[in-house]
């Protein structure tokens, strides 16, 4: 019979950040556009993939792809934040079409 460790997996540290999935930082990202933004701007703002820290986002709407790039930073502070954890290092701005 073989040890239970074997099958779980060891994580090199106990502290250590798990991997973190598309799928959170998409949610967080709307939580936080529907905040500043409303229901009309989660609308307009998608994200679209997530890769080594850099999440793309799409647009169609000129107004809020200004409003994205110029207050990418505090809403990057704001993502990792929430993520509790320096992940996010860059929002790009994409063009979006559904």
């Amino acid at each position: 019979m073989r040890p239970l460790g074997e099958f779980i997996g060891k994580r090199s540290s106990l502290n250590e950040p798990a991997p973190l999935d598309d799928k959170t930082v998409f949610f967080i990202f709307q939580k936080i556009i529907r905040e500043e933004y409303g229901m009309r701007g989660a609308a307009e703002l998608k994200p679209v993939i997530y890769t080594d820290g850099i999440l793309s986002i799409g647009s169609n709407n000129p107004l809020y792809s200004s409003e994205l790039l110029i207050r990418r930073e505090v809403i990057r502070e704001r993502m990792n934040s929430a993520l509790g954890q320096d992940v996010i290092r860059e929002l790009r701005l994409t063009r979006y079409t559904p």
